[in-house]
């Protein structure tokens, strides 16, 4: 199933409370609070491959509080909470036509007042817009849909009650459905209903619960795809979930996974790109990323064709430092540097795991700086799983072990792919793609046994590693050796 990934983000801006929209060409656009007296600011932006380009500084336009944007590739819409007044919420619109010489300057509309209330969040398509906001007076939502002419006008239908709920946010995609999420006004739960956008109503089905949190924010494709961005419950962590409606209900891919620290996150998607956005959980300082929205788990297989021909030298993948260490508890959090473990991690795209393993009575474990993590068994296990699932992949792993870590003397099979390892292996001991078997060769008086350069690591007793094991070759990956132990490198 597709997914998104965001990981860490970057920062852009100061400020608090952003709010970000993407249009189909890569346009950014993001709002938000200006660590100025109650100012509002834009910044634009544009996608270039995986990355942002942003405007130089951003630009005040207007003041107010919590402020929202949407866009449809042409037309902008901002709602926000007006500074002076009785809760009063309040729009306005304005026209990007993008040039050939990048952004330009956006003039907004003067702010019109269309509700009263706070936290307002607003979604549009091509012909309509829904607003939805917390009511002033208690913890209950009200959502606004207003049709867009093709002058770009807008004509707001009325404030309609949704029934009890706080911190809002709201999706729609161009096949007029549209998905509320908003936390629960008596506990940390989260919730989601679907609704069917219509020509004289808006049509909800029943709340479904989703996860425990805050600030909710979802975006949604115009395949049904949906993704969720909110803070854990339990500290200022960001998690991230992805599913897609289906029965009037959305399938989800997996649990929550977190990609980073904030809050008041934000999140847009257009097309098969995603971004996020959310503000620092220490400082005003705001920061985002992007992501594909794709089938991570089978990208190898969906690009052979580019792929196939390659040795692994010339190969770029995702890669995992100390990629076993993700188990909890007193000690081991200590040396924890993932969240994820094997098989997740070969779900989300990576292909190159970083092990270090030790013995520790009569089992192989794989450590970070002592500290010990799951058995190597049991990633074995995540790894036959997944290959089991997935066809045309490929992985790879670096067995690294240090004088510090006890070892026990064994013969080892690796094939290497250069002259001499990166580990400081020598050429005439280490001949580049010949099969060895012994300690790394290493010039200095107490040999390390580490291997690096992209080669795997495995036991063997026979002369020459069999098919349908752990390992590695300098062949073409479409003809990639397999060699000897208990997992295949590439599922047939």
């Amino acid at each position: 199933m597709k997914n998104v990934f965001f990981g860490l983000g970057l920062q852009y801006e100061d400020g608090s409370a952003p709010s970000i929209a993407m249009s189909r060409d890569g346009r950014v656009m993001e709002v938000h609070e200006s660590i100025g007296d109650g100012d509002l600011a834009y910044r634009l932006g544009k996608r270039r491959q995986m990355g942002l380009l942003w405007a130089k500084q951003n630009v005040v336009y207007g003041r107010g509080l919590t402020p929202s944007i949407a866009f449809n590739g042409h037309l902008l819409m901002e709602v926000h909470k007006e500074i002076f007044g009785d809760d009063d919420l309040a729009w306005r619109t304005a026209v990007w036509n993008d040039g050939d010489e990048g952004p330009s300057e956006i003039r907004f509309s003067e702010p019109v007042k269309y509700a009263s209330g706070k936290m307002p969040r607003i979604a549009m398509n091509d012909r309509i817009a829904v607003a939805v906001h917390q009511s002033p007076t208690g913890p209950s939502l009200w959502f606004n849909a207003c049709d867009i002419g093709e002058d770009a006008s807008v004509r707001w239908r009325g404030n309609v009650g949704l029934g009890p709920g706080i911190q809002p946010n709201i999706a729609i995609n161009q096949g007029n459905v549209a998905v509320i999420v908003y936390r629960s006004p008596s506990d940390s739960n989260l919730y989601y209903r679907i609704g069917a956008v219509r020509e004289i109503e808006v049509a909800w089905g029943q709340a479904i619960a989703f996860g425990t949190g805050s600030d909710a924010a979802v975006a949604l494709s115009d395949d049904g795809e949906v993704i969720v961005v909110f803070q854990s419950s339990q500290s200022r962590t960001l998690l991230q979930r992805f599913g897609k409606i289906g029965d009037n209900a959305i399938h989800w891919a997996g649990d929550a996974v977190h990609f980073d620290n904030g809050q008041h996150a934000c999140v847009a998607c257009a097309g098969r790109m995603a971004i996020q956005a959310h503000e620092s959980e220490n400082t005003m300082t705001l920061w985002a990323s992007t992501s594909r929205v794709t089938n991570r788990a089978r990208w190898m297989h969906h690009n052979m064709d580019v792929l196939g021909d390659k040795t692994l030298p010339r190969l770029t993948t995702g890669a995992s430092h100390d990629a076993g260490m993700y188990q909890h508890g007193a000690l081991a959090t200590l040396g924890k540097t993932q969240n994820l473990n094997i098989y997740q991690q070969l779900r989300n795209g990576i292909r190159y795991f970083d092990l270090r393993p030790k013995w520790s009575g009569n089992a192989l474990y794989v450590h970070h700086g002592g500290i010990s993590g799951p058995t190597v068994a049991e990633i074995a296990d995540d790894v036959r799983n997944f290959m089991r699932e997935e066809t045309g992949n490929w992985w790879c792993s670096s067995f690294r072990t240090t004088r510090n870590s006890p070892a026990r003397p064994t013969k080892h099979w690796s094939r290497c792919s250069r002259k001499s390892c990166a580990t400081g292996c020598i050429g005439s001991r280490c001949r580049a793609g010949a099969w060895r078997t012994s300690r790394c060769g290493n010039s200095s008086p107490n040999p390390a046994w580490s291997w690096s350069c992209a080669t795997a690591i495995i036991r063997s007793r026979s002369p020459r590693p069999a098919s349908g094991s752990i390992g590695i070759s300098t062949r073409p990956i479409r003809n990639s050796a397999t060699c000897a132990s208990t997992t295949s490198t590439r599922t047939r």
